[in-house]
């Protein structure tokens, strides 16, 4: 295990009208699994090909434990990765795809033998050992590229999308089985997916990048409870958040927001910072779960369409001219082409500055401190 380090690191190309990565700033810590996430074309794999060596960078410095590595071949910088299409060698039975990179480094026999067996059962790939990968399913293929890069020992384990050639349900499972072993390898490990209910399953913290920079990094749950900017708000989660424009007004002598003939009150931790935003427009940031079953005094809305997703059902609907949807219990979703009576959880809600997109923060939070700058 080894702490991964990236210092101002940047990448240009020479067609580019911009940069592709631009003074990248991360600390990884050992054992630490950190997922990278983002719309496609954001820089993520571009990323994590820079630390495994397959991309040179164009400026800055990458530290693998206390060794500079972004100037050493792949093959010197103790990594291991696992790519989107398994890279295994279809000539090759899998005992042999696992022991190729030792066998070239020219280990001993019987270690390599010990490190493939010992791989293998981790994995529950031991009755394969003798099959070719053509005689492999998509998820038995994924075992057998993860057990390659086990059987290296390395410092810090690299997968680039490695579930997305898989169906739905067996992606499912491999998230289950890469964080099984994640778990009793206890090896730093940097994943990257575009799909950000694996970033939010897997990860230890993930790192949410757009356009080559840095938008938020934090755990999963904090991510999801207070994002920094709405971009991140609108990225992570699924369904997506809804977001609805508001105008900040005074009553009682304190801020409320008012949107289509509804006034909600501020909680209490940001009535500071939005006195500084009355007689302006914020958006408001509202999860599906945010919406409530409301009573007779709260607002009514029409659905336009119903989801029954088993435990819950996700209703549809336009509300302050924006459409929205909210996740309510069965028992009490209105049925498609009905009124619903909802109410709005304010003490969960998001607030974000209409022109910079940075979240409206508790009194005392700082969002406006960029992630992208080194730390002492």
């Amino acid at each position: 295990m080894a702490d991964v380090t990236l210092k101002n690191v940047g990448k240009t190309y020479e067609n580019a009208s911009a940069n592709t990565i631009e003074s990248l700033n991360l600390g990884i810590i050992s054992g630490e699994f950190v997922v990278l996430v983002g719309p496609s074309g954001c820089g993520k794999s571009t990323t994590l090909r820079m630390i495994a060596g397959l991309e040179e960078v164009s400026s800055g410095e990458i530290w693998i434990a206390d060794r500079r590595v972004d100037e050493l071949e792949p093959r010197e910088r103790d990594i291991a990765m696992v790519f989107q299409n398994y890279a295994l060698y279809p000539h090759m039975s899998v005992a042999q795809n696992m022991s190729f990179g030792l066998r070239l480094a020219g280990m001993d026999k019987m270690e390599i033998r010990r490190r493939v067996e010992d791989a293998a059962r981790i994995l529950d790939i031991t009755p394969l050992l003798d099959r070719r990968p053509k005689q492999l399913s998509g998820g038995q293929r994924q075992r057998v590229a993860m057990g390659r890069a086990m059987v290296r020992d390395p410092a810090v384990f690299l997968f680039d999308e490695p579930l997305s050639n898989l169906d739905a349900k067996l992606r499912g499972q491999m998230r289950t089985e890469i964080r099984r072993l994640h778990k009793r390898l206890k090896a730093t490990t940097i994943y990257v997916t575009h799909d950000q209910v694996e970033a939010m399953t897997l990860a230890d913290r993930v790192v949410v990048l757009n356009q080559g920079r840095i938008e938020q990094q934090g755990t999963p749950l904090e991510l999801y409870e207070r994002p920094a900017t709405r971009f991140v708000a609108g990225f992570i989660g699924s369904p997506t958040m809804n977001f609805l424009p508001a105008k900040v007004e005074m009553a009682a002598g304190k801020p409320v927001l008012k949107l289509e003939g509804v006034t909600l009150q501020v909680p209490f931790d940001r009535t500071a910072a939005l006195a500084h935003y009355v007689g302006r427009s914020v958006e408001i940031g509202l999860r599906p779960e945010h919406f409530l079953a409301g009573g007779a005094k709260d607002f009514t809305v029409s659905v336009d369409m119903a989801e029954l997703l088993g435990p819950t059902t996700l209703l549809h609907f336009s509300f302050a001219g924006v459409s929205c949807s909210a996740m309510l219990p069965p028992e009490q979703a209105a049925a498609e082409g009905s009124h619903q009576r909802l109410r709005i959880a304010a003490e969960r809600m998001s607030l974000f500055d209409t022109d910079t997109g940075r979240a409206i923060c508790a009194d005392g939070e700082n969002a406006l401190t960029d992630p992208n700058q080194q730390g002492d």
